[in-house]
């Protein structure tokens, strides 16, 4: 997609393909956008406001890749590549913007999973009340800006892999915003690095660990 699409309020947006690249605009405010890497698979857009998956059949070399705008305005924003096989490569690469804002009411969600997931962009789930960015894959790297802070409450930042590096900013700030990375092999946060989530009334939590080797 170099161009741009626009759903109407509520509305939802899938691009399917083995190969799924943004480098325009996918609007669906208040409601969901999914961009899935795979040869063939379902998409359930459920009405308690989450995306569900099931892939029928993955692809070789499986690759989803924002350098442009995904936004969903409170809504779901789903980017996820499927290998066809456990030899086959996937990925999720983001130099872009993925946004869910809730401009009045609670920050949307965000996720990004795949075998590898490159996030180098940004991520914005903020709103009155945070709302929540999970990353999920094998190989990790962070090393872009992820905000799910709140005006009053925290949202939440989840990051689950095998090997993980986190390189960037990461904010859930608001009362009880809280960041989890996990990591089953090694997981490293660089010096320059930041995570925080604080709050005016209480703070929130950072959790960093669950790896062999974790280096701080």
């Amino acid at each position: 997609n170099q161009g741009s699409i626009t759903a109407l309020p509520g509305g939802r947006v899938a691009l399917i393909a083995p190969v799924v690249r943004n480098e325009g605009s996918v609007r669906a405010d208040a409601g969901a956008a999914a961009l899935v890497a795979a040869e063939a698979v379902d998409v359930d857009f459920g009405g308690d406001g989450l995306i569900s998956l099931r892939v029928n059949k993955g692809a070789v070399d499986a690759l989803v890749e924002n350098q442009g705008l995904v936004s969903v305005g409170g809504g779901v924003a789903l980017l996820s590549a499927q290998a066809a096989e456990s030899l086959s490569r996937a990925a999720v690469n983001n130099t872009g913007v993925v946004e869910a804002k809730g401009l009045s009411e609670r920050g949307g969600r965000i996720v990004l999973e795949s075998a590898l997931v490159d996030q180098s962009g940004r991520l914005d789930a903020t709103g009155r009340q945070g709302g929540a960015v999970a990353l999920k894959g094998g190989l990790l790297s962070q090393t872009g800006q992820i905000d799910a802070s709140g005006t009053t409450d925290g949202g939440r930042v989840a990051m689950d892999a095998q090997e993980l590096l986190q390189a960037g900013r990461v904010s859930a700030n608001g009362n009880g915003g809280d960041v989890v990375l996990k990591a089953s092999v090694s997981l490293v946060q660089t010096r320059d690095a930041v995570i925080s989530a604080n709050g005016d009334l209480r703070g929130g939590s950072v959790l960093i660990g669950g790896a062999d080797k974790v280096y701080v």
